[in-house]
């Protein structure tokens, strides 16, 4: 399964179906939990910062063409988004 790390996150309130991150660069951002990666080193309330890791469906969704909400540390572009093999 593949992943896209949206930077460093913390987590600030959960309900049943979602996490509300408060992400560095890109502000709040409700994330659904079904779109939260394996690999993400957070993705509940209570935890510390660490890497927030979305699915790659998710991400295509979220950054392309038309709006550019996630960013990777050195500004990449939507083109060179870094992508997790799992």
């Amino acid at each position: 399964m593949e992943g896209f790390s949206a930077g460093l996150a913390t987590p600030l309130k959960e309900t049943t179906l979602a996490v509300l991150f408060r992400i560095t660069d890109v502000g709040d951002e409700w994330i659904p939990k079904k779109c939260i990666h394996e690999d993400s080193e957070v993705w509940k309330e209570g935890q510390e910062e660490g890497e927030l890791v979305v699915t790659l469906w998710f991400a295509k969704r979220k950054v392309g063409p038309s709006t550019a909400r996630y960013r990777v540390s050195g500004g990449l572009s939507a083109a060179s988004l870094p992508i997790r093999d799992r």
